[in-house]
């Protein structure tokens, strides 16, 4: 409940930005920000006073985060976001801070990319006559020919190859 709710003032769109603050902060913090022993306590609190701050709870919750938690749990509704799109940039530039960009959905569009490239490419060479696996294949047998000591004929087809060289 945001404080203009528990001063008995309509709610508005900023007091929805005040709940998520308050989740936020109870997901990172581990507890809610403004619980008393009870309800008219709590209420009291949640009008003037301050929570705790998050990272004196959660030292890993990073500066951008603290920031939007801060903003959002603001007693008076205009020091919050003019917007709830505001706020979406908001959380969406944290985000793509903190994985340098690689956002799930990159990642898989990244990955099916590659993943296209290197059937296109192993494709392509391998139905390429000069470096088809027979051709591969015989090249590497006649050059252990040799070591063998059979008799070869000109073709160049592993398998005429294998067939005349049988020890």
């Amino acid at each position: 409940m945001s404080p203009e709710q528990a001063a008995g003032r309509p709610a508005g769109p900023a007091s929805d930005q005040f709940s998520l603050g308050a989740i936020l902060y109870e997901m990172l913090a581990g507890r809610r920000a403004f619980d008393r022993g009870s309800k008219v306590a709590t209420l009291e609190a949640i009008i003037s006073h301050e929570p705790t701050p998050v990272h004196n709870l959660n030292p890993a919750v990073p500066p951008a985060v603290r920031r939007v938690i801060a903003r959002c749990l603001a007693k008076e509704p205009e020091r919050r976001y003019a917007r709830i799109d505001d706020l979406d940039t908001e959380l969406r530039r944290i985000q793509e801070a903190e994985t340098g960009g690689l956002t799930r959905r990159r990642l898989l569009y990244m990955g099916g990319a590659a993943a296209t490239a290197v059937v296109a490419v192993g494709g392509a060479w391998m139905f390429s006559p000069p470096h088809s696996l027979a051709h591969g294949m015989s090249k590497w047998a006649m050059a252990t020919r040799d070591c063998r000591g059979c008799t070869w004929a000109s073709n160049d087809c592993w398998l005429a190859v294998t067939r005349r060289c049988s020890p």
